[in-house]
């Protein structure tokens, strides 16, 4: 199931998919429809799925190692900083899709 994930979710972040079919997204992915099915009953728990993958492949920073900083200044940088590094690299992931 990881793999075909996978390769649905590389066909489905390409933007022309936006209205597209579960057919169309099986096809781009190298599946069949019935497969792309049984593994998402419906296109809610298919795009819930890639969107957890996604979110997997792609996990924010996680502030807890900043939090200990005393000075709040020092602690509030250290805690921003990763994030926008972060949403820097996901704006331009998205930019080249």
């Amino acid at each position: 199931m990881t793999s075909t994930l996978a390769r649905t979710n590389r066909a489905g972040s390409d933007p022309s998919l936006g209205r597209g079919t579960v057919a169309e997204i099986a096809r781009r992915a190298g599946v069949s429809r019935l497969t792309v099915y049984n593994h998402f009953p419906d296109e809610y728990q298919l795009f819930a799925a890639c969107g957890d993958h996604w979110l997997a492949l792609n996990s924010p920073p996680h502030p807890s190692a900043a939090l200990a900083i005393e000075d709040p200044a020092e602690r509030l940088r250290a805690v921003l900083q990763p994030f926008y590094c972060w949403y820097l690299r996901i704006a331009v992931a998205a930019l080249s899709v």
